[in-house]
């Protein structure tokens, strides 16, 4: 019975030792898993990041392109100008020359138009009677004929003759 119960000690003491062995190995193989999550989730981590900065340069790759484009555009166009000037070197300069002859009509037709001889600034319009003397804008003619001034002062800035009354004038 001692005999069996020395055994039953040993196989016992065997079976915590077997127990402890592999209790040490599981709480070593969790560690070791651990330490792999661990090295995973930084590895995807780093993807993480790798992809984001593969992104920004994608999108700056893409900026750089339209920009790339743009200029192509630019540069065609700027191309068939200069194919067009060579064609006709004259067709450019004829261009601008009607230009500048239509900005110059236009501006000598504003200045060929009388001036108002009071302020100097708007286009002549009143006719004053019985003198017909055209010298004044709208603006000026009603100061000189305003009905706050006496008779005496409502005088043509011309011949100095009595206005009588005003007639407006359109010019075409």
């Amino acid at each position: 019975m001692e005999e069996t119960r020395q055994e039953m000690e040993e196989v016992l003491e065997r079976s915590q030792r077997v127990v402890e062995e592999t209790t040490q190995e599981v709480v070593q193989s969790r560690q070791t898993l651990q330490q792999h999550q661990q090295n995973l989730q930084q590895k995807d981590q780093t993807i993480q990041q790798k992809d984001q900065t593969i992104q920004q340069k994608d999108r700056i790759i893409q900026q750089e392109r339209q920009q790339s484009e743009q200029k192509d555009r630019l540069l065609q166009q700027e191309r068939q100008r200069v194919r067009e000037l060579e064609q006709n070197p004259e067709g450019e300069f004829q261009r601008r020359l009607r230009e500048m002859e239509e900005e110059i009509r236009r501006l000598s037709a504003r200045s060929q138009r009388a001036m108002c001889k009071i302020c100097l600034v708007e286009e002549v319009e009143v006719l004053f009677n019985p003198c017909n003397h055209t010298v004044s804008c709208q603006e000026c003619a009603q100061s000189l004929t305003d009905d706050n001034l006496p008779p005496s002062q409502r005088k043509c800035p011309m011949c100095r003759e009595d206005i009588q009354g005003t007639v407006r004038m359109f010019f075409a």
